[in-house]
């Protein structure tokens, strides 16, 4: 019989009041993920793996523990709980310790994050798509004339969160993913490169075909590249590289970061940092995003918030 998981993390919750806790919550992670790969046409890997796990967090007189388990027995959700309470016991005392406050009950918004296509898609129609990718790719420029092959990689999942102050909330998920590795060689030269798509829904996935031919027209036009003289010029970033620059912006917002004092945005509130043609946008709101969730790490419903605002 599957297991309930709300019910379950509603428990845990329990269990850790009644094994001393003065407030507890609960995240729960189960899902399935699958690599299927070829090269040079032919199969390379076939994998699945199925994993679920939980963490109990914990908070006594303002001390925080955590314990994280993958065992979902009673036995194993009294162990994980207690463990969790007597983690905290010999915390440090901290004043901001404890739950967020409950200020939005409403139910959370349809994201259509899940594909049941996704989980219906056999392991020949997986490799097909890659030899197809490789095909399109060997097809767009005799230079391309070796692999490091193609892969499709698929999964689902469901999170379940729940506290004492009863907040209790869940979604579901899935991916998939469509990666193209092309080498290709001009004279003595060579170079390999990649291209993918990535998306919530398989419908949504680019054609195997622009994905391998988009692969090759990448690596191809990198043969022969040279380093140009140092000047200083307009840049246009493309999405890959846009995606690296933004990242390192990453840990710099993370709230935990800012609160701790160990970003250099930490005291640049309401400051000017960057150009007024700049606004970075956090939402992890969009239909069928990536990033989306209705819910973060702690229950509490996302929202769109402008974190670079001109």
């Amino acid at each position: 019989m599957e297991l309930d998981f709300e019910q379950f993390a509603r428990d845990a919750v329990m269990t850790a009041v009644k094994a001393g806790a003065d407030e507890a919550d609960v995240f729960i992670q189960s899902g399935r993920e699958s690599e299927v790969s070829t090269r040079m046409l032919e199969t390379e890997n076939i994998k699945e793996s199925r994993s679920q796990g939980y963490g109990i967090r914990v908070f006594k007189n303002r001390k925080l523990g955590f314990c994280f388990s993958s065992d979902f027995t009673d036995a194993g959700m009294k162990e994980a709980a207690g463990k969790a309470v007597s983690l905290a016991g010999v915390a440090t005392e901290d004043e901001f310790n404890g739950l967020p406050e409950i200020e939005n009950t409403e139910s959370d918004p349809d994201l259509d994050l899940l594909d049941q296509e996704v989980n219906a898609l056999s392991t020949e129609r997986k490799l097909e798509s890659c030899r197809e990718t490789e095909q399109a790719m060997f097809d767009f420029d005799k230079r391309v004339s070796n692999s490091e092959g193609a892969a499709f990689f698929d999964g689902e999942s469901v999170a379940v969160f729940a506290g004492s102050n009863g907040h209790s909330r869940s979604f579901r998920s899935s991916y998939c993913y469509l990666i193209c590795r092309p080498v290709a060689r001009e004279n003595d030269r060579l170079q390999a490169g990649w291209w993918f798509s990535h998306k919530r829904y398989f419908s949504d996935l680019d054609t195997s075909e622009n994905v391998g031919r988009k692969a090759a027209e990448r690596t191809v036009r990198m043969l022969g590249a040279r380093a140009p003289k140092t000047a200083r010029v307009p840049v246009v970033f493309d999405n890959v590289t846009g995606i690296s620059i933004l990242s390192s912006l990453l840990s710099a917002l993370d709230g935990d970061s800012v609160f701790k004092k160990a970003s250099y945005l930490a005291d640049k509130m309401d400051d000017t940092i960057a150009s007024p043609l700049v606004t970075i946008v956090d939402d992890p709101l969009l239909p069928r995003g990536l990033g989306s969730s209705p819910f973060d790490g702690e229950g509490l419903p996302t929202a769109r918030r402008e974190v670079i605002s001109k």
